[in-house]
């Protein structure tokens, strides 16, 4: 599924928008990586691979999420990989903070120790009654499912006409001792 840009982003008038408000620049930059991917051809996955990347910029974990200060930026895929991949290699060898991001699949619950973001997908709601094992845990939990972010995680995929939009449930998160930008909070669709 190829997402196109928002009509702004195609045309260059970012420039001229960002002056206007931090909500559109920011939107801006979030959205930026994505679009760029749908516009090369770039698989659904890569454009999540994107998003995921991006939530990691505005998510701040607690200490005890790491078990050394430089410790990585985990993402893990919640069983089957359905990406082949693509995740991974949008993710590539980044960076942020001075933590290097990395991606792996974690085949169960047991196995997402030192995750700090866990992305489900469809392939895997089967076994979705296992992520109440998660809760408590900052773990960003990150899902493609309809009303993922309200039933069962903090965000969730949701289309959005031809663009891929996000909801966060931020209560949810706030309780795992998760906290969430305000800067990403304005872009989000928020559930709780």
């Amino acid at each position: 599924m190829n997402l196109p840009c928002p009509v702004f982003l195609r045309t260059g008038v970012v420039p001229k928008l960002a002056k206007r408000g931090l909500v559109v620049a920011l939107a801006a930059f979030t959205i930026l990586p994505a679009c760029v991917l749908a516009q090369s051809g770039q698989s659904e996955y890569a454009v999540k691979g994107a998003f995921l990347y991006n939530f990691a910029k505005f998510v701040q974990w607690p200490s005890s999420a790491f078990s050394e200060s430089s410790s990585p930026i985990v993402i893990g895929i919640f069983g089957r990989d359905p990406s082949n991949g693509e995740i991974e290699a949008t993710i590539g060898s980044r960076t942020l903070e001075d933590r290097k991001v990395i991606v792996r699949v974690v085949s169960s619950v047991r196995d997402t120790s030192g995750v700090q973001i866990l992305f489900v997908p469809a392939s895997s709601m089967s076994r979705v009654t296992e992520l109440s094992q998660l809760r408590n845990r900052p773990t960003l939990i990150v899902g493609e499912t309809e009303d993922f972010a309200r039933r069962y995680g903090y965000v969730g995929f949701i289309p959005d006409g031809t663009r891929l939009a996000f909801e966060i449930n931020a209560s949810a998160a706030r309780a795992s001792g998760l906290m969430i930008s305000s800067k990403l909070l304005r872009l989000a669709r928020w559930v709780g």
